[in-house]
């Protein structure tokens, strides 16, 4: 499948080979072995997903768009995959120093079993020893109380987090007092 629609390919059948290949199996460049959508069909597909559109919508709006059918199976296999790669850059060592963090709780509306309540996401944004910016953290919590900075302060600081000078956030009472148990020698 690809952005212009589904398009159907034949595999040649090869008798002669280049010198000093073993393999009688056919490769290309473009297409890699067992892929049957191109990358950005399947990023679309997991945009729509992370956007709440139900898989069985996103099946309608594939058959529409791309004239292909995609089961809701297959969009669930997909985003089991970015769930995967979430979780790994969640819990992934941090290199380098990170000697300025950001940190922050975003509210958002999330959906409980068809209901919708606030819930909070704590997040560590850093300026790197090169000076570039990057998210190193985010997790969500019920609410930014102490109990939830610390548990993701304690979880940032086994992930690497380590020599910061400086944290700068916006002065929740809570966040003070788990940053002064977590770090203590760290200016906020």
């Amino acid at each position: 499948m690809t952005i212009a629609g589904e398009v159907e390919l034949d595999v040649p059948k090869l008798r002669t080979f280049p010198k000093g290949t073993h393999s009688r199996k056919f490769k290309t460049a473009i297409i890699q072995r067992y892929q049957r959508r191109e990358a950005i069909i399947e990023e679309a597909l997991v945009e729509m997903y992370l956007a709440e559109v139900s898989t069985r919508r996103i099946e309608y709006i594939t058959s529409l768009v791309w004239d292909a059918k995609l089961s809701a199976g297959t969009v669930s296999r997909l985003n089991g995959k970015v769930y995967k790669q979430i979780e790994a850059w969640r819990q992934g060592s941090l290199e380098g120093q990170h000697p300025y963090v950001y940190l922050d709780g975003l509210y958002l509306k999330r959906n409980w079993g068809g209901t919708y309540g606030n819930v909070a996401i704590l997040e560590a944004k850093s300026v790197n020893e090169r000076g570039e910016r990057e998210v190193i953290g985010a997790e969500e919590g019920m609410k930014e109380d102490k109990e939830s900075w610390l548990s993701f302060l304690r979880h940032m600081k086994e992930r690497g987090l380590k020599e910061t000078l400086l944290f700068i956030g916006d002065k929740c009472l809570s966040l003070i007092k788990a940053l002064s148990e977590t770090y203590p020698e760290a200016r906020f």
